[in-house]
């Protein structure tokens, strides 16, 4: 907009304006130096609007919400700054914590695990750790408070400033790794399986604020693991969690002549039958390879439910139990595990075939 003399407050001219904002010199700056006032350092945005009135959606740098009284009095050098150069904050890189050694696994009842575990911090945009845990079923088994310390990647710099949180660096419990050996445990009635759980954690320090694009430190609160402000000390801050299901495998085979349950028992726990680690939870899939006629059987732990149908395909499946169907109903038998020490006297369903048949993969069905 051109200024004129019917836009100036009364008693305020064009040439009282040209005054304003004629250039002159200093000799008694604090710099010594000469430098000139404009327009925009010395006038400041005023208006009649209501103080209250609030921008609707954000404009440049401004945020919606902003009001006419926030405003009111910057410069108009100040409110193109944030016009056009909105102050745009510095990010963090979140530290993070692992743990090696372990995996999700399917495991047997009573098996005995042998572990190399490690733990590892990498701080980024944090403090130092100054602890590092490893932990079984939620439980400390090993604490250290005298890590292993090496690079890490540093932290890129932003808007050409560097990352006050650099050197980065990654923390390893000592000694590494961590030798751990644990039997899995039996689940109790009316449980099917139980789980042994792995984990590390840590603690560690605050970090430094970062510079924003205009060279200003972010003077934001500090927040736990925020990748929009400064990194927050922390305690107990724990890793990916890996877990050891541990159940009791199911057994089958096949007979020229119809087998006895008690026969079948010594089978399991010869080692003579044919052993799935695999849960028989819900459908399991046999490939029982009779190419010739045989009497089938397998054999699954009592705690889950009982089988109740048997499924090839839509013309040839049909139910569980009696003595004209495929299979009998389960009897409940105490069997040894074909792996000494593992586990024995525990209970599981035995189901024989009525009658001898040529059959490879069945399915055997809850319902």
């Amino acid at each position: 907009m051109r200024l004129t003399e019917r836009t100036l407050a009364t008693g305020v001219t064009l040439a009282d304006l040209v005054h304003i904002v004629k250039p002159y010199d200093t000799t008694d700056s604090p710099e010594g130096s000469s430098y000139k006032a404009n327009i925009g350092q010395v006038l400041a945005y005023n208006t009649f609007l209501d103080p209250t009135l609030s921008m609707p959606t954000a404009v440049g740098g401004i945020p919606a919400g902003t009001t006419v009284t926030d405003l009111s009095g910057d410069t108009f050098i100040d409110l193109f700054n944030e016009l056009l150069f909105p102050t745009v904050q510095p990010t963090y890189t979140i530290p993070t914590i692992s743990i090696g050694g372990v995996s999700n696994t399917i495991a047997e009842v009573g098996s005995t695990i042998s572990l190399s575990l490690t733990a590892t911090g990498v701080k980024n945009d944090a403090g130092a750790y100054t602890q590092l845990q490893l932990l079984r079923n939620g439980n400390p088994i090993f604490t250290d408070t005298a890590s292993i310390i090496s690079s890490a990647t540093n932290i890129p710099n932003q808007f050409g400033y560097a990352d006050p949180n650099n050197p980065n660096l990654t923390y390893t419990i000592n000694p590494t790794p961590y030798s751990e050996v644990f039997t899995l445990p039996a689940p109790s009635n009316p449980n099917t399986f139980t789980t042994t759980t792995y984990n590390s954690r840590g603690n560690y320090n605050a970090g430094l604020p970062k510079q924003g694009n205009k060279g200003s430190f972010d003077v934001r609160i500090a927040l736990v693991r925020s990748g929009d402000a400064p990194q927050a000390s922390s305690t107990n801050y724990n890793s990916t969690t890996f877990t050891y299901t541990n159940i009791y495998p199911y057994f089958w085979g096949v007979s020229s002549t119809q087998p006895t349950t008690s026969g079948i028992a010594g089978l399991i726990s010869s080692g003579a039958a044919n052993k799935e680690l695999s849960s028989a939870a819900s459908t399991i899939i046999i490939n029982f390879n009779a190419s010739s006629p045989k009497y089938l059987w397998f054999a699954t732990f009592s705690n889950y439910s009982a089988k109740t149908k048997w499924f090839v395909d839509a013309l040839n499946s049909g139910s569980i139990g009696g003595p004209s169907n495929l299979f009998q109903s389960p009897v409940t038998t105490s069997i040894n595990s074909p792996d000494a020490g593992y586990w024995s006297g525990i209970n599981f369903g035995i189901y024989i075939s009525n009658y001898q048949t040529e059959m490879n993969s069945i399915q055997l069905r809850n319902s």
